[in-house]
């Protein structure tokens, strides 16, 4: 472990036996597969079990120190030099593009070495192969080294000394180079950068607020859906609650006696006697009520019946498409939110490109 906090770009980390640090200074990669906070060099140590903190801690210093020499560099000639007005090259925005944008566009007009550019060499010093700048009057700088390839940073970028020295070189060259047109950039543009980041936020902000019209549009409609499913269901309890009533069925008890009742009086008992001779014409006038009501109950029942099964299969059906729609607008919410992140993301990486 690193007591390097992991925002530190410069902060160690493990690559295989070793320990490796990265260094970051300033390049216009012409690589397309390498994306942005790719380091132009990587430096590595090899790791001491008995003292791992102190190891990680001179690693990370030694990638600071690279990054300082850099920039020292760089100020020293920039405080030197002074741009002209003859001294611009292009006028053409194109000309100013990243190398991998121009190559994404197959734009053939690569901005070549800056004038100011430094002659960096590789030599040897004290048995160890070094990059270093010459000592250069017209550009103010003297003699400096600016990093010391090590075998050991060699076995971890998997090459020889040599090649890394020559990789490295390279890599230093385009630096310098693209620095100074960035400089040159700010200078003929003055406020470009942030025109340009301005217009990058506004266009953002618009296609966020937009998509967030939708989500609004989705949520008040999944709110509908939902008040509409729950009226669904309490008309589903109601029905079925009246359908269970309705099979409840109504029974009548009718008791017949074969002896007068006391309370009866004698012409009452005389002309019961006499309907009970005759039950046919009894239970014709007595029942005719209940036969009717009877009749339309069961009526009533079997209508119940045969519309119980469809009314509920549509009702479930019903309310399985709105569940349906439901899930789909949270989807639809979801897959917006992760748009709006997204532009987020992809507006910021522009901003870090034209912030090279």
């Amino acid at each position: 472990m690193t007591a390097t906090p992991p925002w530190d770009l410069n902060q160690a980390y493990t690559c295989g036996r070793f320990w490796c640090s990265n260094v970051h200074i300033y390049d216009d990669t012409a690589n397309l597969r390498k994306t942005l906070l790719t380091p132009e060099l990587t430096v590595a140590a090899l790791k001491q079990l008995n003292q791992p903190l102190e190891v990680t801690k001179k690693l990370e210093g030694r990638a600071k120190l690279i990054e300082g020499v850099f920039n020292n560099i760089f100020l020293n000639i920039i405080a030197k030099e002074t741009i002209e007005e003859d001294d611009y090259i292009e006028d053409n925005l194109k000309f100013w593009l990243p190398r991998s944008l121009k190559e994404l566009f197959n734009f053939s007009h690569i901005k070549p070495y800056h004038p100011w550019t430094p002659r960096v060499e590789i030599g040897v010093r004290n048995n160890h192969t070094v990059i270093y700048t010459p000592e250069q009057f017209d550009l103010g700088i003297p003699a400096q080294t600016i990093v010391t390839v090590t075998e050991i940073d060699a076995k971890a970028n998997r090459t020889t000394i040599e090649q890394l020295a020559k990789n490295w070189l390279k890599t230093i060259r385009l630096s310098f180079s693209t620095a100074f047109w960035g400089y040159e950039f700010d200078q003929k543009y003055f406020g470009l950068r942030w025109v340009i980041v301005a217009i990058i936020v506004v266009i953002i902000l618009i296609i966020i607020f937009l998509i967030e019209l939708f989500r609004i549009l989705f949520k008040k409609y999944t709110n509908n859906l939902r008040y509409e499913l729950q009226k669904l269901t309490k008309k589903m309890a109601v029905h079925g609650e009246a359908i269970g009533s309705s099979n409840n069925p109504i029974s009548v008890n009718f008791n017949y006696s074969s002896q007068p009742s006391d309370k009866l009086t004698v012409e009452q008992q005389e002309i019961l006697k006499k309907s009970i001779k005759n039950p046919t014409m009894f239970l014709k006038l007595v029942m005719l009520p209940y036969i009717l009501v009877k009749k339309l109950i069961r009526k009533n029942k079997w209508l119940f019946s045969t519309l119980k099964n469809s009314q509920q299969k549509l009702f479930l059906k019903k309310q399985t498409w709105i569940k349906q729609k439901i899930n789909f607008t949270k989807l639809l919410l979801s897959v917006l939110f992760i748009f709006q992140l997204l532009i987020m993301a992809f507006g910021l990486t522009i901003i870090t490109f034209t912030f090279r």
